[in-house]
């Protein structure tokens, strides 16, 4: 019987693999074919390289499963800097629109299958009404028996009606975080750190270093681990709490964005065409070669400073290190390589770097949060509440949501924050301002959501059908204690 299921998995395991090979050998052959004839149309050969950028975009796009319209939406902007004959590449357009029509109507049947699931929920459909419509109108697909449902139901999207009033328009981003856009936290899992400054930075304002959040959550982390822990995890730089990097920071104080940035690094905008194997791409990837440097000098028992020093030049570490921490010379960077544990460096380095701030007034809040894997309806109201208070709240939630709110699961491992409410007369929908820290992009969220630099309209009903939100987090002003200072001299004689 094991060996029949053994055998069974490998024929299982051998058709995915040809399916997915065929399919991309297709893939591959159409977008040569793109590419061939627009190479034919470009003027000189200086303009070959937009068509092969083309060519690329397009063989990259075609991998993408399932297939959408922002996909088309992509081809057709790489299609304008082609720069080749615009005769000819409207043309293409329209050869790419016939192409891509299978997809659009395939993403209408998948529309119409959410339709009917949101309604047996109970649940508000304006924006798929919407999303139905504008596909239809944009890409002229041919009416269908469904179009008059969807006009039907359009005249009375929201299963509440009432909503609207509740649901009143409020934004409540304070200086110093009304002015600036979403931090990046570049692949590292800092999510929690970025999430707990634009708390902290709208309560008090004074923006904290992220990074220096991150700090504190690993220094907790590293130094309270318990045995049965240390087998679990290594030594960790990554991943944490809201509520504990903010509980960390009333504790010991914060460093100022100011002091350490933590975003926006300069040594991180590299040519594509640069990129190396030796390359910083992100600041994970200079803490990893952080480590594997003090890894280094433990193996070849390296005991100066002065070879230290060589050996960061050698790994191409002295300019990001420069940036990162502008105040510590090489030399004692080295010292501290020297001087510390692995899962210590990274903590020292920061500690040297930047000065505390103890003078805010962050120990007057406390921190509150709803209960991990309360109902989704309990972490809206919640969220409802705070935002009419004026405050923000940070939410741990599923990162898949953001690309689509079909993916769905218990264990949450992102953090964000929630700065904004509105009403969309449009949909008839609620609608939530998500503040993320993925930077100014807005390339990566779903199309049922609408971005700006980086804030994310998102309706309340793809919260409440994925259950997504896990626990909501805040800061709320401690009861003020009054003290009543009494002169000794009335007691006398009594």
């Amino acid at each position: 019987m094991r060996t029949m299921i053994v055998l069974s998995i490998s024929i299982f395991s051998g058709l995915i693999y040809c399916a997915v090979y065929a399919e991309d050998s297709y893939r591959s052959k159409k977008a040569d074919d793109y590419f061939n004839a627009l190479k034919n149309t470009c003027e000189d050969k200086a303009q070959l390289g937009y068509a092969t950028d083309y060519r690329e975009a397009f063989f990259d796009i075609l991998k993408k499963k399932p297939l959408s319209h922002q996909n088309f939406k992509k081809l057709n902007m790489i299609l304008d800097r082609a720069k080749c004959d615009p005769t000819q590449v409207e043309l293409y357009k329209k050869q790419t629109l016939k192409d891509f029509l299978p997809v659009i109507q395939t993403e209408l049947d998948n529309i119409k299958t959410d339709i009917e699931e949101f309604q047996k929920q109970n649940l508000n459909i304006g924006t798929h009404l919407k999303m139905y419509l504008d596909l239809k109108k944009e890409y002229q697909v041919p009416p269908s028996d469904y179009d008059k449902v969807v006009t039907e139901l359009k005249k009375t999207p929201s299963t509440n009606p009432n909503r609207k009033e509740s649901c009143s328009d409020v934004m409540n981003l304070k200086s110093p975080l009304d002015a600036s856009a979403p931090k990046n936290q570049d692949s590292i899992g800092w999510c929690y750190a970025y999430t707990a400054s634009d708390l902290i930075a709208n309560a008090t304002g004074v923006n904290p270093s992220s990074v220096y959040m991150a700090k504190l959550m690993n220094s907790k982390f590293n130094n309270n681990r318990s045995s049965f822990s240390k087998l679990l995890f290594k030594d960790s730089t990554e991943g944490g709490f809201i509520n504990l990097a903010i509980d960390e920071a009333i504790n010991k104080g914060i460093c100022t964005e100011n002091d350490l940035p933590s975003t926006d690094y300069s040594f991180l905008k590299i040519n594509p065409k640069e990129v190396s194997k030796d390359s910083f791409v992100n600041l994970k990837k200079v803490i990893d070669r952080l480590i594997k440097i003090k890894e280094m000098v433990t193996d070849k028992n390296l005991k100066s400073k002065k070879e230290v020093e060589q050996l960061l030049c050698d790994q191409k570490m002295t300019e990001p290190l420069s940036e990162l921490f502008p105040n510590i010379t090489l030399q004692k960077i080295s010292q501290i390589i020297l001087d510390f544990k692995t899962n210590e460096l990274f903590s020292m380095l920061v500690d040297t770097e930047c000065p505390i701030h103890k003078d805010t007034s962050l120990p007057a809040y406390q921190i509150k949060m709803t209960h991990f894997f309360d109902e989704q309806k309990t972490q809206l109201s919640t969220i409802d509440k705070q935002l009419n208070e004026g405050n923000i709240v940070g939410i741990h939630y599923k990162a898949d949501f953001l690309f689509d709110y079909h993916k769905t699961g218990w264990l949450p491992n992102h953090a964000s924050s929630i700065v904004g409410r509105r009403f969309n007369q449009e949909t008839q929908s609620c609608e939530y301002l998500l503040r993320n820290s993925w930077g100014k992009s807005c390339s990566p969220y779903s199309s049922y959501y609408e971005c700006k630099d980086g804030h994310v309209w998102i309706a309340e009903q793809f919260f409440q059908y994925s259950d997504t939100i896990k626990q909501v987090i805040y800061l709320e002003e401690k009861n003020p204690v009054w003290v009543i200072k009494i002169n000794p001299d009335v007691f006398k004689g009594l």
